[in-house]
């Protein structure tokens, strides 16, 4: 796996608005010498959602490539998603069940770690994005109106890298 693109996900949750809360995402991306950064906003229902859509997207820039992922507590949802073949312990599917699918087909060149516990510049970097994800969305709630976001309670309005 040395050729595996590094890639540090934080996501920032924000206040509860009506059945879902707004969420910023932050990705630092190392590729060898090359080093990138994603972020992106959106809406949630579920605190799992964020990441299984940015992961999926990451993914899918980075096709055929082997990818270490540091980010909290999404082996867990990834895990119970192949036990309970898709849905919840009520029998429901799970949000984002369509991103977590392909993330499973995916799961062979995928490596999923917790993050560092002490200081990371890198993952520092990623916690730094989706705040400023999330300050963006706070400051500018007027894409709690565009239709996408109506008409899901689950939807990431933008994720992309940032210059």
């Amino acid at each position: 796996m040395d050729d595996a693109v590094l890639i540090y996900l934080f996501t920032a949750r924000g206040r509860q608005g009506d059945a879902r809360q707004g969420v910023g995402i932050g990705a630092h991306v190392m590729d060898g010498p090359s080093v990138r950064l994603f972020k992106g906003h959106g809406y949630a229902s579920d605190g799992e959602f964020p990441r299984a859509y940015a992961t999926y997207q990451l993914l899918d820039l980075f096709p055929g490539r082997n990818l270490t992922l540091y980010t909290e507590g999404f082996q867990k949802r990834l895990q119970d998603f192949h036990l309970g073949g898709g849905k919840t312990a009520k029998g429901k599917p799970y949000v984002g069940s369509e991103y977590l699918a392909e993330i499973g087909k995916a799961r062979s060149r995928l490596i999923i770690m917790q993050p560092p516990s002490g200081f990371s510049p890198d993952y520092l970097m990623a916690k730094h994005a989706a705040r400023d994800a999330l300050k963006h969305l706070e400051e500018h709630p007027e894409s709690r109106n565009f239709v996408p976001v109506v008409m899901s309670r689950n939807h990431i309005v933008d994720f992309k890298e940032v210059r």
